[in-house]
């Protein structure tokens, strides 16, 4: 659902105050001016701070959401980075790990999503949901939009044996 709001309320929550240890799960995807990111994440982290990054990747390429339904939909003005991506943006950080996951964990993931999402469909449970998230008389739209977008996921990262669009994880620590 809308992450937008979410996303600023942590951000004005949390901007006057230090923290030892911070993670980001499946937020980077939206952005684009990592060397910034990083920068004010940096800011955010006590001298001894880490920072833990679960992202979605490409093993070898990284392109933008310029158009098309994606795009549109999920990934406005975001990007799909490469593996090796962040390293690039990460001076103000020591790399102190860097995993990469197969995606056909996510596949799994994506498939279990979608299953979750058609029993609550059945069962009524959505609806009101989207009609809050997205407005009245746009339920059906939006069910149909996430079950393609799981759909669309699940076949991505499950490609090639799950060797081709990844998750990484990359714990870094502050300099």
């Amino acid at each position: 659902l809308p992450y937008q709001s979410s996303t600023n309320a942590i951000i004005k929550k949390t901007a006057h105050k230090t923290h030892k240890t911070t993670s980001n799960i499946n937020r980077f995807e939206h952005m684009k001016n990592y060397s910034t990111l990083l920068s004010k994440v940096h800011n955010f982290l006590k001298p001894s701070g880490k920072l833990f990054v679960h992202i979605f990747t490409h093993k070898e390429y990284a392109y933008n959401f310029e158009d098309g339904w994606m795009a549109e939909n999920f990934f406005t003005g975001g990007t799909m980075p490469s593996d090796d991506l962040l390293l690039y943006f990460a001076e103000n950080f020591g790399v102190v790990n860097h995993w990469r996951v197969n995606g056909s964990n996510y596949e799994k993931t994506s498939n279990g999503w979608l299953n979750y999402l058609d029993d609550s469909w059945k069962k009524g449970l959505l609806q009101p949901v989207l009609a809050e998230a997205y407005g009245k008389d746009k339920e059906k739209e939006w069910y149909v939009n996430w079950r393609l977008f799981f759909l669309a996921c699940a076949e991505l990262f499950g490609y090639a044996g799950g060797e081709e669009w990844i998750v990484s994880h990359y714990l870094f620590e502050r300099r």
